[in-house]
């Protein structure tokens, strides 16, 4: 699906590890799909939905040249204002100029967190899977599993599904069901029951997971491993060498047990405008 990045340094590690995550989103924009624009140029990828969420609306791979960083970043936060829309802005060690951080938290964001970046060598992860009772892991393949897919991973995320489920559900089909697509959808039942999701995403030579989440009521069955892990053995059966993520702090540990390694930090800034 893309040029494998074979014995990487530590450097192209955490350039992968910023890079999958502007892919992935990049990938989620660039659709046909009513509402759904784009912006893209040497300075930066901004995308809007038209549904007043920060998850779907943002500003990515940002390289402002210094002498128009204070200007452009006035006038993109005005363009989401003039929409009424919350949105995100990502930004990690590639970005510029090297003070954005300090720019865009003059412009008085409703929250600034960091998130770890990290990545897993797939040589070291074991050939032989880990035995999980009761839990069955499907690679989502037809329009019918998928929605129940998207169902899953908003009730496991908590977010509302009458604002986002159509949404997810029709833009997400588009990507992850197109012919050669580089995005995959995961999903683990317990017991018979659709509990978990996940998202392998194959991009700068990595695989970058996304979207994993256990239902409430279904934590602590190791459902969060499993659900993990089967993307990282079909990367490795593909001859790829690096998995990498972005955690919040309720996964970290869980990441870290399976392996990851921290390398770098992306710093997310969300307006609730």
């Amino acid at each position: 699906m893309n040029e494998i990045l074979r014995n990487p340094t530590i450097s192209e590690i955490h350039c992968a590890i910023e890079n999958n995550l502007y892919g992935f989103w990049k990938a989620c924009s660039r659709i046909d799909l009513k509402n759904v624009r784009y912006t893209e140029d040497e300075k930066y990828f901004r995308f809007s939905t038209g549904i007043p969420s920060f998850m779907v609306n943002g500003v990515i791979d940002t390289k402002i040249p210094p002498e128009i960083a204070e200007k452009t970043i006035t006038e993109i936060i005005q363009s989401f204002k003039e929409e009424k829309l919350p949105f995100h802005w990502d930004i990690g060690p590639l970005s510029k100029p090297a003070n954005l951080n300090e720019l865009l938290l003059q412009k008085n964001p409703m929250v600034a967190i960091s998130l770890p970046g990290l990545a897993l060598n797939l040589k070291e992860l074991s050939t032989e899977k880990a035995d999980f009772p009761k839990i069955t892991i499907v690679k989502v393949q037809d329009i019918e599993t998928f929605k129940i897919w998207t169902k899953v991973m908003l009730n496991a995320f908590e977010l509302p599904l009458d604002l986002l489920l159509d949404f997810y559900f029709e833009s997400l089909s588009l990507v992850f069901l197109s012919e050669n697509s580089a995005t995959e959808a995961y999903l683990a039942y317990f017991n018979g029951k659709p509990v978990a999701s996940s998202i392998g995403f194959y991009g700068s030579g990595v695989l970058g997971l996304y979207g994993i989440a256990t239902l409430k009521e279904a934590r602590g069955n190791r459902i969060g491993s499993a659900i993990t892990l089967a993307p990282l053995h079909d990367a490795k059966k593909l001859g790829y060498e690096i998995g990498v993520l972005h955690s919040t702090e309720m996964g970290l540990d869980l990441y870290k047990r399976i392996g990851f390694k921290e390398y770098i930090q992306i710093e997310r800034f969300i307006w609730n405008l």
